[in-house]
């Protein structure tokens, strides 16, 4: 459904929802079941002829971007790297990628680059998904979440391969080799270390918002602090004893395997509890306690990470804007600043909103705190009272 195919040739190909291929170009032999793509001019996916027989195939990434004049030889699997850019005049070989959200440029790779770099980019395309659906048949089809829990453990998996990169003497890791999950290509340790910053904030993010809507939750009917610890310990205790991530060793990355799909994933916040207690395990002190945790991840980890994330959103754009300004003459009167962008505005609105809910969850915390403790007192001088 929402398949707009207006030139070029698609053929012997399954292709998801809501993918673009506008220009002239040749999309063959394509599994590309959830779609989201956009094929540039040019684009040659590709190369299923051996010289023998037509029966070779590719495996799409979702939201996948095939540059300009790219050319793929096939067989690619590109299906665990979603919403990776496959850079204008790239040849791709044969070779399976397990980066999500990476620029591929020639023979080099950037893991995350998407997340830092171009968050407009997932952004825009997240409003984009949401607000162009036509087919009315197919909610559960065309409405997934970019950020869920399958993409989540494909990025953990990626960050841990990256991290678990031995040192090269010139610091270039060439292959699954050197990193499993970049295929054939090469990568810096500049690229290596975009990577797995990126991941670490992403997955973060998603796990923090998830936290910040059970808060939300929470707080509009938990009435005393007490309480919303003794829900908070059930909660994340549970958790800890029965919730795991699935993530993909070295050996997995490299092995053939289809994507779980978005309909057939697990429940997000059942998820994004294994991944808080992942990322932010929680001291055994005595002094610590489930409500100082959680008001410390909320305040101190997910609002600057929201504000950050839309920081680099604007930043991606601005940059254009900058290049723009610099070569093309009155380019800033025939274009959308950055300020003045709906996906920025929209972006610095989140921003602010998460932070005000942050605020506003940390107040009802501390109202319940104050009312305890007057409840506490005074129970003390009844108690008092009745004694004399």
């Amino acid at each position: 459904p929402d398949v707009h195919v207006s030139a070029g040739e698609v053929h012997a190909s399954v292709i998801g929802p809501q993918t673009n291929a506008h220009h002239q170009s040749l999309v063959i032999g394509v599994l590309w079941p959830l779609g989201r793509g956009n094929v540039g001019y040019g684009a040659n996916v590709g190369s299923n002829h051996t010289g023998r027989l037509p029966d070779q195939e590719t495996l799409a990434a979702e939201g996948a971007f095939w540059g300009l004049s790219t050319v793929i030889k096939f067989p690619v699997d590109l299906s665990f790297s979603p919403y990776s850019l496959i850079a204008a005049g790239t040849t791709v070989v044969p070779q399976r990628i397990v980066m999500p959200f990476s620029l591929v440029v020639d023979n080099d790779i950037i893991p995350g680059w998407v997340l830092r770099n171009s968050p407009y980019t997932l952004s825009r395309s997240a409003t984009k998904f949401a607000t162009r659906r036509k087919a009315t048949r197919h909610d559960l089809y065309t409405g997934w979440e970019i950020m869920r829990p399958h993409v989540m453990n494909i990025c953990l998996s990626a960050r841990r391969a990256l991290q678990n990169a031995a040192t090269t003497k010139d610091g270039i890791y060439r292959g699954d080799r050197a990193v499993a999950g970049i295929g054939k290509a090469v990568l810096s340790e500049k690229g290596r270390l975009v990577g797995i910053q990126a991941y670490t904030d992403c997955v973060r993010r998603y796990a923090l918002l998830g936290l910040l809507q059970y808060c939300q939750e929470q707080t509009t009917t938990t009435t005393t602090t007490t309480t919303m610890e003794q829900q908070l310990e059930r909660e994340f205790e549970s958790a800890s004893t029965s919730t795991t991530i699935h993530m993909y060793d070295d050996d997995n990355l490299t092995k053939p395997q289809w994507p779980i799909l978005p309909w057939e994933d697990e429940d997000f916040w059942n998820h994004q509890k294994a991944v808080l207690l992942h990322e932010f395990p929680r001291t055994t002190e005595a002094s610590s306690s489930w409500m100082t945790w959680m008001v410390h991840l909320l305040s101190h980890e997910l609002v600057p990470l929201e504000q950050d994330y839309a920081k680099r959103i604007y930043t991606s754009k601005r940059r254009d804007d900058m290049r723009g300004e610099q070569i093309i003459p009155a380019y800033e009167e025939s274009h959308v600043a950055a300020n003045d962008d709906p996906v920025i505005q929209a972006a610095n609105a989140q921003a602010v909103n998460v932070e005000r809910a942050v605020q506003t969850i940390l107040a009802r915390i501390n109202s319940s705190t104050t009312t305890t403790s007057a409840s506490t007192t005074s129970a003390v001088v009844v108690s008092a009272r009745s004694r004399l």
